[in-house]
């Protein structure tokens, strides 16, 4: 649903991926952590996490900001 500010009307949403190099498994069980992490990054900086996947060897973040 399109989000609105005084002048504009907007929909902007990313898909970050982080992948640690080689790939290696260095996440695993450290989802819980992470995702607290994240969403305490998202509050910090007026950013809405959609959603969090975290994988052993990597993390998909699919956030939505107002434009700036």
């Amino acid at each position: 649903m399109p989000k609105s500010t005084r002048h504009a009307v907007y929909e902007l949403y990313y898909h970050v991926v982080f992948v640690p190099k080689y790939r290696q498994p260095v996440l695993t069980g450290k989802a819980e952590p992470l995702e607290s992490i994240f969403a305490e990054i998202c509050d910090d900086k007026d950013i809405e996490l959609v959603e969090a996947k975290i994988m052993d060897d990597h993390v998909h973040l699919f956030v939505g900001s107002p434009p700036k």
